[in-house]
């Protein structure tokens, strides 16, 4: 009990200084791209993107590093699921406004082509190199499109520091973001072989919603202001960024291969979620019955994460 006690301490607060290193990364990189007068698509979409995406990033790096596929794939596939069932299913209590058209004519087809590249890249039940570079690819042309339509971000308030402390800010930041993941798999493995399960349950579970909770803070924030486009936006994005590029890196640096709860719970789920926010985006906005649908299924999807024959 003492060992279990102590890995989920050092879980939630190697986590939460993870989360917080990634957001001063962020703030760091933006003010230095303001600085050095990098252009808007690189500062908003590129920098931002990066950064928000960091503590998938890093654990995904590491994880790879050590063939701990489980991780990778819990975390990935687990933070699509979350950012669409949970986040945008808490948001549609707030929604307000109508979503650009943009979004679901353009942006939503791209991460739904990719969500279908991936399926058939997954009937092996591996990811390979070669099936890294198509994903990377799809994630190119999405970040071609993003360039073409001059797609930006609302610019931070606040948080363009001066040169030397966005440097420092940064540096420092890198190596709280390189401990504070190494910590997280490290627990993370700890508490999978205290509690004797997959570390693909934890990964999908406790991880990937604790990496979307900062996420899910801004959203509310944002729906509240009517920027319900920031927030659909946003998860689009951040989708399309787990799997084409981080999911890819991980791939290129270790081939990576299913275990039977990523092939047949998680890849389903991220599908099956993917589509329904294609529907639900259908009529330009979310209904608050939508929100509690989505709720409701993510709650199946924790309770068959826990148990696989709960349903």
């Amino acid at each position: 009990m003492y060992e279990l006690i102590t890995f989920l301490v050092i879980f939630i607060i190697s986590l939460t200084i993870l989360v917080k290193s990634s957001d001063y990364f962020t703030d760091a990189a933006y003010s230095l791209g303001k600085h050095f007068r990098m252009s808007d698509f690189v500062i908003g979409v590129v920098i931002v993107s990066i950064g928000t995406s960091l503590p998938e990033l890093a654990t995904t790096v590491l994880s790879s590093l050590r063939g701990e596929n489980g991780i990778i794939l819990g975390n990935l596939l687990g933070s699509n699921i979350s950012n669409i069932l949970l986040i945008l299913g808490i948001t549609s209590f707030f929604v307000k406004s109508k979503i650009k058209k943009e979004l679901k004519d353009v942006d939503l087809p791209i991460s739904v082509m990719l969500i279908i590249l991936l399926v058939i890249l997954s009937i092996d039940k591996q990811i390979g190199r070669i099936d890294a570079l198509l994903l990377m690819l799809g994630f190119l042309a999405y970040m071609l499109y993003a360039k073409q339509s001059k797609k930006n971000i609302e610019d931070k308030e606040d948080v363009v520091m001066s040169k030397i402390k966005a440097l420092s800010v940064l540096l420092i930041s890198i190596i709280f973001v390189y401990f504070s993941s190494r910590y997280v798999i490290e627990s993370l493995i700890g508490l999978a072989t205290q509690l004797d399960i997959a570390t693909t349950i934890l990964s999908a579970s406790a991880l990937a919603i604790g990496t979307s909770l900062p996420e899910l803070m801004v959203s509310i924030q944002a729906v509240r202001k009517n920027l319900i486009d920031v927030v659909v936006g946003n998860i689009i994005g951040s989708n399309i960024f787990n799997i084409g590029f981080i999911l890819s890196i991980g791939a290129l640096i270790n081939p990576i291969f299913y275990d039977s709860m990523s092939l047949y719970i998680l890849l389903p789920f991220v599908f099956v979620s993917t589509f329904i926010i294609l529907e639900v985006l259908e009529t330009n906005t979310i209904r608050i019955y939508e929100g509690i649908l989505m709720l409701l299924i993510f709650i199946a999807y924790l309770l068959l994460l826990v148990n696989p024959y709960f349903l």
